[in-house]
C-alpha cells in the first residue's frame, strides 16, 4: 500500500487544516463574548493564522498563499474590530508563558499593530527588546498605541519616563491590582450608607473611608491569624495558649494590638491613644486628620455579641464625636464565640445610626465585630438543627 501513502498523508492534511479553520471559525463572529477559555479561542485563533506554514499539504505549493490571503486578513478583523480583544492579545503576549514567545502570536501582534497605525510599513526593529519596557512603563504602554511605543521609549529619557509612569499611577491602581470582589461589595455597601451623611464631605470622606478600610483589615488579619504566626501578642484571640492554661484578656491588650497594627500603616504619625477630656471621658484610640477627628471605642463582649446586644454600645463612640463630624468606629472582640465557629467577617460588618432627641443628623457608627477566644477550628462542629435532638448521651 506505499503507493497510497502521498494520497492518505494528503487527505490527512486537508482534514487538518478543515479542523484548524473550523474551530477558529467558532470564535470570529462579532456577538462571541470570548468569555470561555481565553487561552484555548487564543490558540485555536493562532493555529489557523499560520495554517499556511504548519499543515504539510498546503506548504511549499501555491496554495499556501492562497490560504493565507483568505484567512489571515479575516482573523486580524476579529480582533481591530473589538479593542477588547485586542488587549487580550497583548496581556498573553506579556504573561502568558506559552504565547509570550510564539512566532505566531508575535507575526499576529505585528500585523495589528501595522493595521492600527495605518500603515503597511514592517514593525519597529525595537519591538522585540521593548517586553521589558513595557513591564516597567506599563502604564504608558498601556495608554500609548503599541505601534509608537517602541519608539517612543527609545526617544525619551528614562528618568522621564519614570516620571510620567508614576504620574499616572495612583492609589486606585494599586488596590486594583490586588481586588477582592467580595470584599470590593463589603466596602461598597459600608460607603453607600455612610455618604447619606450630611458629613460626608470631601475633607471628611476620604479620610475617614481610609480609616475603616484600615480597620476592616485589621479585622480581616484577626479572622486569619494563627496561634503560631500572631505569637503571644495575638494569643487572646484563640480559646486557650500554647500550656493550656486560661487567658486573662483586657481591653488594654485588645485595643493596644489594634493601634499598633494601625502604626504600621499611612496613619502612624496621626494615631493616639488613651486621650483624656474627650466628650466628658478617655477615648480608647483617636485618629486626627488635622480638625477631623474621629474616634474607635474598643470593647470586648462576653454576653451577647449579636448586633442587637452591642448596640448599648455605640451611644458611647458617637457621645465622643459631639464636637465634630458625626462618624465614630466601634470595634468590638466577641467573647462568645461557640464550638460551631465565629460568624463570618462580611456579616460582622455593619453601620449603626444613633440619633439622639434633639439631633437632626444621626452619627453613623460602623461597627467591626472580631472573634476572640475561639477554639481550634478542628475541633468544630456544625450547630444542631432546630429540633434535631443530639445523639450524645
Amino acid at each position: 500500500m506505499a503507493w497510497a501513502s502521498s494520497r492518505h498523508d494528503d487527505i490527512a492534511a486537508w482534514v487538518e487544516l478543515t479542523l484548524l479553520l473550523e474551530a477558529a471559525a467558532g470564535h470570529l463572529g462579532d456577538d462571541d463574548p470570548w468569555f470561555a477559555d481565553g487561552h484555548g479561542i487564543l490558540t485555536a485563533l493562532l493555529r489557523a493564522y499560520t495554517a499556511h506554514q504548519t499543515v504539510t499539504v498546503v506548504t511549499d505549493t501555491s496554495t499556501a498563499a492562497v490560504v493565507e490571503i483568505m484567512v489571515a486578513p479575516v482573523i486580524e478583523d476579529a480582533f481591530l474590530r473589538h479593542e477588547n480583544r485586542m488587549r487580550f492579545l497583548q496581556y498573553a503576549l506579556a504573561h502568558d508563558e506559552d504565547l509570550r514567545d510564539d512566532p505566531a502570536a508575535r507575526r499576529l501582534h505585528a500585523a495589528l499593530s501595522r493595521r492600527s497605525a495605518g500603515s503597511q510599513a514592517p514593525a519597529p526593529a525595537g519591538e522585540a527588546a521593548d517586553r521589558g519596557k513595557a513591564r516597567r512603563w506599563h502604564l504608558l504602554a498601556h495608554h500609548i498605541p503599541p505601534a509608537d511605543f517602541a519608539t517612543f521609549v527609545e526617544e525619551t529619557p528614562a528618568h522621564i519616563l519614570d516620571h510620567l509612569e508614576l504620574a499616572l499611577r495612583s492609589h486606585e491602581d494599586v488596590l486594583a491590582t490586588a481586588a477582592d470582589a467580595k470584599y470590593g461589595r463589603l466596602m461598597a455597601r459600608l460607603t453607600g450608607q455612610l455618604e447619606e451623611s450630611r458629613d460626608w464631605l470631601p475633607d471628611v470622606a476620604d479620610p475617614f473611608s481610609f480609616l475603616v478600610e484600615a480597620t476592616v483589615r485589621y479585622a480581616f488579619l484577626c479572622y486569619d491569624i494563627g496561634r503560631k504566626m500572631g505569637g503571644s501578642f495575638t494569643e487572646y484571640l484563640r480559646l486557650r495558649d500554647k500550656d493550656n492554661k486560661k487567658q486573662k484578656v483586657d481591653e488594654a491588650l485588645f485595643h493596644q494590638h489594634y493601634r499598633e497594627v494601625l502604626a504600621v500603616s499611612a496613619l502612624f504619625r496621626v494615631v493616639n491613644s488613651e486621650v483624656i477630656d474627650r466628650g466628658g471621658g478617655r477615648v480608647d484610640i483617636l485618629v486626627s486628620f488635622g480638625t477631623v477627628q474621629f474616634n474607635v471605642e474598643c470593647k470586648i463582649e462576653e454576653d451577647d455579641a449579636s448586633e442587637a446586644g452591642l448596640r448599648h454600645y455605640v451611644a458611647q463612640a458617637a457621645e465622643y464625636q459631639n464636637t465634630n463630624v458625626s462618624f465614630a468606629v466601634l470595634l468590638v472582640l466577641d467573647k462568645t464565640v461557640g464550638a460551631e465557629g465565629a460568624v463570618n467577617v462580611f456579616e460582622s460588618i455593619w453601620v449603626e445610626k444613633v440619633q439622639r432627641e434633639g439631633e437632626r443628623e444621626p452619627c453613623h457608627v460602623v461597627t467591626v465585630r472580631v472573634p476572640g477566644g475561639r477554639d481550634n477550628p478542628n475541633l468544630l462542629r456544625p450547630a444542631q438543627p432546630a429540633g434535631t435532638a443530639s445523639n450524645v448521651p
